[in-house]
This record gives C-alpha cells, sequence and structure tokens, in this order.
C-alpha cells in the first residue's frame, strides 16, 4: 500500500476534481469519512459530502435508494480496507434530469504506518449513455 503522505495533490491537478477521499475510523465498526470529494464527483453523485460519514449520505432520498446508494460506497470502502488492494467497480446512475450515466470507480488503499488502511482514494469517472425516452423506446421494441 503506498503511503498516505506519498499523495500529493500538486501532482495530480487534472485529477482532482474526480478525486475521493475517506478516512477509516477503525472503531468497532469500522467507519469511513469523506474528506474530500471533487467537484466532478459531487457532480456526479448529486450532492456534497465532504465532512459526512457514508451513513449520512443521500439524506435528500428515501428508503430503498438511499440504502442501496450507501451499500455501495460501505461495500466498496470494506472490501480495500479488508482486502488491502485496490477495487474496481462499474454501474448506471440516473441523475435527476432523467438520463444514465455510466459510472467508473477505482479505490484504493492507503496507509500511514504500513500497515493498516488508514485512507481509501477514489477516482469517479463518468460518462454519458441515453436518456430515459430513448431507453423506454428502445425497450419497447425489444422482444
Amino acid at each position: 500500500m503506498p503511503f498516505r503522505s506519498s499523495i500529493d495533490p500538486i501532482e495530480i491537478p487534472h485529477l482532482l476534481p474526480m478525486v475521493a477521499l475517506l478516512e477509516v475510523e477503525t472503531g468497532p465498526p469500522v467507519r469511513f469519512k469523506m474528506r474530500l470529494l471533487g467537484t466532478s464527483a459531487v457532480d456526479s453523485v448529486g450532492e456534497e459530502r465532504t465532512g459526512r460519514y457514508l451513513d449520512e449520505f443521500a439524506e435528500n432520498l428515501a428508503g430503498h435508494a438511499r440504502q442501496e446508494i450507501i451499500g455501495r460506497w460501505q461495500e466498496t470502502c470494506l472490501a480495500v480496507y479488508n482486502s488491502q488492494c485496490p477495487t474496481f467497480a462499474q454501474g448506471v446512475r440516473r441523475n435527476p434530469e432523467k438520463t444514465y450515466q455510466s459510472v467508473h470507480v477505482a479505490a484504493l488503499p492507503l496507509t500511514n504506518d504500513g500497515r493498516t488502511v488508514s485512507h481509501v482514494i477514489g477516482l469517479i469517472v463518468t460518462e454519458a449513455l441515453i436518456s430515459s425516452t430513448n431507453e423506454q423506446a428502445q425497450e419497447s421494441r425489444a422482444p
């Protein structure tokens, strides 16, 4: 695992808008707190999450949708924490304008002591897919 101190934001200015940096609190239970969420990542997830714990995400959403978002973040962060290895994920997100985005995530462990994961750094990249109107038209033509 790379050391947290080896990441210098000055060396990656073009990536900073897409970066998420979460701090690990070992608990029990293990919790993750967002220390930084880049501007493009904020646009992608639809809310500012800097300074919040995972279980505080998506408070503007109801029940199942909120739990699904929290669950995906928790699953990814725990996978990195437990394995001490990078993990990669891909999914589809519908934004409030009812267009769909393909979301690609890389999450990597960082350490302060060389033995345990102290932070998870992630890169969130999105690309537009199709609008829900186009998708509905395509679905109606499907056998």
